[in-house]
């Protein structure tokens, strides 16, 4: 199942050429799925007397897979790309959560509406008017402060 559902959320992100694609959503939605069926295994197999919770196991994974989603997000000049992409990793990742708990509806239901999200909002964006703000990075030598000032002033203004 994890293998299934983190391959659809994998696929539309190779087919749109992002950097983390069809392999990398199976593997983080199969890993997290074994690790938590395996803590789980372990938790029922353990001495009375000892303290063991599988649930810090998951919480375990939702840490550390930011790690794996951080370097899917890479910053050209003033534009950001891979925040979907990262996203989409932290989902896999509960994604194998959820099946490796048997929550077998809960993960196919959130694997449709990713899938849809994915798919169809793409439309939607293209629609919705986008401001764009420049980038003004200003130095200045504090001697002559009050005049750049002024200049900067006036060039701010003269450009709108």
């Amino acid at each position: 199942m994890a293998v299934l559902l983190g391959g659809i959320i994998g696929l539309e992100r190779e087919m749109h050429g992002r950097p983390a694609g069809f392999r990398t959503h199976i593997v983080v939605c199969l890993g997290a799925a074994m690790l938590i069926v395996g803590s789980e295994y372990y938790e029922d197999h353990v001495d009375p007397g000892m303290v063991f919770d599988s649930n810090r196991m998951a919480a375990g994974i939702i840490t550390g897979i930011g790690f794996l989603g951080a370097g899917a997000i890479m910053r050209e000049e003033n534009v950001v790309r891979g925040l979907t992409t990262a996203g989409c990793i932290w989902f896999v990742a509960g994604l194998g959560i959820v099946v490796g708990k048997g929550l077998f509806p809960l993960a196919l239901l959130g694997t449709l509406l990713v899938f849809v999200m994915l798919v169809f909002f793409r439309y939607g964006e293209n629609w919705m008017p986008v401001e764009n703000f420049g980038e003004l990075s200003i130095r200045m030598n504090l001697e002559s402060y009050e005049s750049i000032k002024d200049r900067c002033a006036e060039t701010i203004q003269d450009r709108g």
